[in-house]
């Protein structure tokens, strides 16, 4: 086997070994930091290999992660295979990290490019199918941790001080300016009610159980109009199923309204017994729509933050969130949460 300068040779030769590798090759990573190889397996096929990187997830983490994925594996056949070697462990863990091996998953993550509503029916079943799964894993009445989560970081946000004067100091740009203050005029506007709002939902104890969290349009693939694999499991938590369709949504169908609303009634006929309230995934969307735009102003000005990847995605997902909360359909409200 060829090996990547950033696979350690000694864990190579005593674990990686155990799954026939022949080959790897590195691809490009997405923001969390963790690295990524497409590998070949003599005996498995095409795996693919993570080196989480070193501040997440814990190990305990992990484990909750991977018992969820293996659960849901056994039923579903788009959420890939975890493997183990021969002392049975999933993960290992390596100097400062964490790392794993699971089924490399066929298909595009080609939504955006190519979108139909026969894609995005199969993205929205698909999604019920891993909430069905992993309800039937754990759930319990609890109040919502995204909604808690989203109420601590808005009411960071508003408490700030100085914060235009802070931007400032490290703006680069006509562009960059111009979205800071598109940002702050949208937590000025839109947070106090957001807050508000988040403080009712607070009180209303909703159906938890494990969820993605992190299912947006990179990580659904598809082969034609099918899904077929789920890609990245590194956020999975127990929360309320209607944050994964606040996520989805917003990203697969940013500006319409009646679609994501279209969808979210698919959802629930697919699960009549737990269904979402539409309003509490609007919510969700438009809250964590404003915390987006807030994140990439965190860290992109205020920690001048580095990625691997094209600083012009970054600033485009960031005007996208800018262009969702100036667009009127996330300003109107679709009833009670």
């Amino acid at each position: 086997m060829s090996l990547d300068r950033n696979v350690p040779p000694e864990f190579a030769a005593q674990t990686l070994s155990q799954f026939a590798i022949v080959s790897m090759k590195p691809m490009v990573g997405g923001l969390s930091g963790a690295r990524v190889w497409r590998c070949h397996s003599n005996l498995h096929g095409p795996l693919c290999l993570r080196q989480w990187p070193s501040t997440h997830p814990t190990q305990p983490r992990l484990q909750f992660i991977h018992h969820a994925l293996d659960q849901a594996n056994k039923q579903l056949p788009f959420i890939p295979k975890l493997f183990r070697d021969s002392d049975g462990k999933s993960f290992w863990a390596v100097g400062e990290c964490l790392w794993e091996i699971t089924q490399w998953m066929p298909g595009q993550a080609d939504y955006m490019r190519q979108p139909s509503r026969e894609k995005l029916a199969a993205a929205v079943n698909t999604l019920a199918e891993v909430h069905r799964v992993w309800h039937d894993l754990s759930h319990a009445q609890d109040v919502s941790p995204s909604v808690a989560q989203r109420i601590e970081m808005l009411s960071e946000w508003l408490a700030m001080r100085n914060l235009v004067e802070q931007i400032g100091a490290g703006l680069r740009g006509p562009v960059e300016s111009a979205a800071c203050m598109s940002t702050v005029r949208m937590l000025h506007a839109r947070g106090p009610q957001l807050l508000d709002e988040l403080q009712v939902a607070s009180g209303v104890k909703v159906m938890l159980h494990p969820v993605l969290r992190d299912i947006w349009s990179d990580h659904v693939l598809f082969h034609g109009e099918l899904v077929s694999g789920i890609i990245d499991f590194g956020t999975v938590r127990m929360d309320e199923p209607a944050a994964d369709l606040a996520r989805m949504l917003g990203s697969l169908h940013p500006f319409e309204e009646d679609v994501r609303l279209g969808a979210i009634e698919a959802y629930n006929r697919q699960r009549p017994l737990h269904e979402v309230v539409p309003a509490r995934v609007e919510l969700l969307d438009r809250s964590g729509t404003l915390l987006t735009a807030l994140q990439w102003m965190q860290w992109l000005v205020l920690e001048r933050r580095k990625f691997n990847v094209e600083a012009g995605r970054l600033l485009e997902r960031w005007q996208t969130a800018l262009s969702r909360m100036m667009g009127e359909s996330l300003l109107i409200g679709t009833g009670p949460c």
